[in-house]
Order: C-alpha cells, then structure tokens, then sequence
C-alpha cells in the first residue's frame, strides 16, 4: 500500500476476549463504532472498531489490513458500547459474546428503502410562496415524511422534485420506517396520587445516571397510566424508551392500549416476527428512528442511541 496506515482494534462477534488489531489506509476515514469487514482465521468477518492503536514500534508480524468499511449500517453508539463492556464484565463473560447478542443475523442484506423528504436549510425560493409550498412547508415541518405519506397528501413525485431543485426540499434514501408519531395525542388526566409518584420518578430519570425504581401497587391501582406519562416526557425530550415484557404478555391489550393512549402503534420485537422485519427493525433503531418499543428480553440488546427510559412491566414473571 502507498497509503500511511493507521491501526484499529476490532471486536469480532465471536466468543473471544481479545480485540484483533488491523491496519486502515489513511484515505479511509474510520471511527470508533464503524462496521467493517476483515480476514479472520481464513474466514471473511464483521466487526467493529472498539478503539485505535499506536505503536512506538512498529511489530515484527504482518497485520493485515481491513478488508472494507461497511457504510451501509451506522455506526454504534458510543453508549451501546459502554453498555456491551458493563454487560461483558457484570455476566462474566466475552465482550465477543454480548456483542453477537446485539446484532441481528440479516442486518448486513439489502434492506427495503423508502424515499424520504425534509425541509432544507437553505433554499432558492423567493419572498412569495404559493399556498401549496406553505402547505408543504407545514406538513413537514421539523420532521421528514416518506413519498407514501407525501403522495396520500395529494403531492405528486414530479411537484416534489420541483422543490428539491428548487431547494426548498432534500431528499434521501433510508429503510422504510415502522413508526409515525403525531406529537399532537390527548395528553392524560391523573390523580393527585398518580402525578405525585409520577413527578418522583421522572425527578430521578431526569439526573440522567443509572437508577432502579420499583412501582409497585395491586391490579388496577394506576400503574400503566404512571409509566405511560413517563414515557410521555421521554418523547416530549426526544428520548427512546423501552417497554420490556415477558412474551407471554406480550398482547395486543398493552398495544392497544398505548395506541388509545398516544395515537401511534408502538414497535415490537419478539421471537415470532419475521428475520427481515427484524433486520429492518435493528437497522431503525441505529438510525434513531424507533422512539418508543414494546419487546421481550432480548430488546435489551438493541442498538438504542438516546433510551431514556427502561419499563420492566410485570416484573414478578420469573421469565
């Protein structure tokens, strides 16, 4: 290679302790987090870059080189890191193994992609806008909207075009989105004794540090409205949060009932759910478009980037 090389530590998704060093052209630009594909006991892998190597000495063995950087996939979060180290490390077991857990056998295939539009910062527009721009305007504002749901609003791909020449829209490919929020639900009417619980725990979420919060109370006493509110700060602050069931509870009646309370289908996970769903699932929730998911033990280990709040709903359940 003619290129100066700099050196990476990689995790491979195998039941292995150690990190295996590579070296990456300096024209490629890695980060910690990124995916990439390297040669490992003659067999081609992926793993992820856990941190970079000097050397005042360079070894007297040949380190290979990566074979490529994966940019189809994002790249973890710093944070799903320290997460897989504090799992790896309280479970006494390799960080190769937990992250195997995180990743989902088909999330390297091509994934179903849907045609996404927002609003640009900079536009060549004119002081006058037609009435059907401001609409436009109004209908995306701080959000992105796919072609399916700009088309059912009686804009044309030609008319979207248009405004991506004409700057006022951007456009862009990415997986097609499982969930739509419309921030604009009937907010919840609580008792006294249901937003002073309430006010407690979100006080403690909110200092932002690890915390275990038991609500305990009989069937019926509120506590479904209670973590429910919560999760209404966590979209109100644009955080994730997480709903974790065992999956024999795992029925349409919570579904439905959070569909009642927030006017959007949350997203599941579960055992029984195709592998491309799964796949297109995974890659949603690296991308930090997943805000509030209903899923079984295994949730856990989904690539989360901002997860706020973590329910353990019927918690007793020995499963």
């Amino acid at each position: 290679m003619t290129d100066s090389l700099k050196y990476i530590s990689v995790l491979l998704p195998l039941n292995l302790r150690d990190f295996y060093t590579y070296s990456v052209p300096d024209s490629i630009n890695i980060e910690i987090g990124d995916f990439v594909l390297v040669s490992f006991n003659h067999k081609n892998q992926i793993g992820i870059v856990i941190d970079f190597i000097t050397f005042d000495t360079l070894p007297n063995f040949k380190i290979k080189d990566i074979l490529q950087k994966d940019d189809s996939i994002t790249p973890l979060h710093p944070t799903m890191l320290i997460f897989m180290k504090m799992f790896a490390s309280y479970n006494l077991t390799s960080l190769g193994k937990v992250f195997n857990l995180t990743l989902h056998k088909e999330i390297f295939k091509k994934i179903p992609t849907d045609i996404f539009y927002k609003l640009s910062n900079k536009n060549n527009l004119s002081k006058k806008i037609t009435k059907k721009q401001l609409s436009l305007i109004e209908y995306i504002a701080d959000s992105q909207k796919s072609i399916t749901d700009l088309k059912h609003n009686n804009f044309t791909v030609n008319y979207l075009n248009k405004q991506v020449d004409l700057g006022l829209l951007i456009t862009y490919k990415q997986a097609k989105e499982y969930q739509q929020i419309d921030y604009n639900y009937k907010q919840a009417e609580l008792n006294e004794e249901q937003k002073k619980v309430t006010q407690d725990l979100f006080q403690e979420i909110s200092k932002d540090i690890f915390s275990v919060n038991l609500l305990e109370g009989v069937t019926g006493s509120g506590k479904t409205e209670v973590y429910f509110e919560l999760i209404n700060k966590m979209l109100t602050n644009k955080k994730q949060a997480l709903i974790m069931l065992p999956e024999i509870a795992l029925t349409s009646q919570i579904i439905d009932r959070f569909k009642k309370r927030f006017s959007f289908t949350p997203s599941i996970w579960h055992s029984s759910l195709s592998e491309s769903y799964k796949a297109n699932l995974w890659h949603q929730i690296n991308n930090n478009q997943i805000q509030v998911l209903i899923g079984t033990r295994s949730s856990l280990f989904l690539p989360f980037k901002n997860l706020g709040l973590i329910i353990i709903d019927e918690e007793h359940e020995s499963s």
